[in-house]
């Protein structure tokens, strides 16, 4: 015969550990335009910037980003 024991735990909301993952992601999410176009290598217009940091939240920025360096390459061989 087994029997099972719950126990609850109450503290006070200054001595709950904190989410520290929240805050690097937050951090990751906020790139300046400036930083943006030097990662791309050329001047962004507003709607880029926009596309760039939600790809960043999505998770599919490098994807967003190369598609963005090849509309604005001259080279032959590495346009589409």
């Amino acid at each position: 015969m087994a029997f099972h024991t719950t126990f609850r735990i109450r503290m006070q909301a200054r001595f709950k550990p904190r989410l520290r993952a929240s805050k690097e992601e937050k951090a990751r999410e906020r790139i300046s335009k400036k930083e943006l176009e030097e990662l791309i290598g050329r001047r962004l217009t507003d709607d880029e910037v926009k596309k760039l940091r939600r790809s960043r939240r999505e998770g599919n920025y490098h994807e967003v980003a190369l598609d963005m360096k090849v509309k604005s390459s001259h080279d032959k061989y590495a346009s589409m």
